[in-house]
């Protein structure tokens, strides 16, 4: 007869246990990732490049792009379209990002250089034909545009900065002409020529 109740306790405990069991079981999650790419390693101003994000770990493959540097930096497409603006930003390197729609705590980056063209970036220098009196000096001004790096290298007939400055303040019996050539993307430079009067 007491076998008999053990067996009943047994019969009762079993379940529970099973239960239990069970309850400490369960399936893993997988870890969501984002890698962002592009074929292209520069991108000239006001031209378009695109951009790939690759998710894993969940059937959403959904992202949400976004350039960290805003407008300024450019613009991207729902479907990672990349705009450049049409003027180079500073600094040239734009950062795009790609976040999941699954999980907004998981994105990935990618970059473009942002490039400009001699033929978008123009340099202006003024006055453009002064007259300077003899021993005298003469300020002169370079408006660039096309790009946000607006530095120029000056030079008289060929000779930079500092030589130039003594050419400027002993301009004796001479008229400056000054001529502004197209700069290079990241080094615009304003020329200067003399002409004998």
């Amino acid at each position: 007869m007491r076998r008999f109740y053990f067996l009943l306790l047994e019969l009762a405990v079993l379940p529970l246990v099973v239960s239990c069991g069970g309850g400490t079981s369960g399936t893993v999650s997988p870890v969501i990732s984002v890698h962002v790419s592009t074929s292209a390693t520069s991108v000239a101003t006001g031209q378009k490049a695109q951009f790939t994000a690759t998710v894993t770990g969940t059937t959403n493959t959904s992202v949400t792009w976004l350039v960290v540097g805003g407008a300024a930096d450019g613009t991207i497409s729902a479907s990672g379209l990349y705009t450049a603006p049409a003027v180079v930003p500073n600094p040239a390197l734009v950062t795009v990002t790609a976040t999941s729609q699954a999980d907004p705590t998981k994105s990935g980056s990618g970059s473009i250089t942002v490039t400009g063209t001699s033929s978008n970036i123009t340099v202006v220098v003024s006055p453009s034909t002064p007259t300077v009196p003899n021993f005298g000096s003469r300020q002169f001004n370079a408006a660039v545009s096309g790009t946000s790096n607006t530095a120029v290298n000056w030079s008289v007939n060929g000779t930079p900065a500092g030589a130039c400055n003594s050419d400027l303040s002993r301009a004796a019996d001479s008229i400056l002409h000054l001529a502004a050539s197209r700069p290079s993307p990241t080094a615009p430079e304003a020329s200067r020529r003399r002409h004998s009067q």
